[in-house]
């Protein structure tokens, strides 16, 4: 059973409470790709110019290791997260018109993604994690 968390930052700008959970609902659907390895749900989760970045995988300490869409999505249906009932917190921190920005926080990683609305749907364009030790 997976113990779940939302939050929409009540203190940001007045956020359309719509979009925030729209946002949310995008945010959710990258983790639980991840941790079951669907790598159609994580496609759909993910704008094509995504950059994923993070320090933990980095050659170099302080220098940053770089993920693309294409790179994730081939991560993910060849085995994805290690905890697929972990606890999972999302906040939503900001919408405005076709942005916005959230936290994700797990047992294994911490996340901080940037989402753009095109087409009419919201997607990550960028990820910046680090590895939990």
């Amino acid at each position: 059973m997976t113990h779940d968390r939302h939050t929409i930052d009540r203190h940001s700008n007045a956020m359309d409470l719509a979009e925030a959970e729209a946002v949310e609902a995008v945010v959710r659907d990258y983790i639980d790709a991840w941790r079951s390895s669907d790598a159609q749900r994580m496609d759909r989760s993910l704008h094509d110019d995504l950059v994923k970045r993070t320090t933990s995988h980095a050659a170099v300490p302080g220098d940053l290791s770089r993920v693309t869409k294409t790179q994730m999505v081939q991560l993910t249906r060849v085995g994805g997260g290690r905890s697929p009932n972990a606890a999972v917190e999302v906040i939503v921190h900001h919408v405005e018109g076709d942005i916005a920005s959230a936290q994700v926080a797990t047992e294994e990683y911490p996340d901080y993604v940037h989402l753009s609305k095109t087409s009419g749907a919201w997607r990550i364009v960028h990820d910046l994690y680090r590895q939990r030790t």
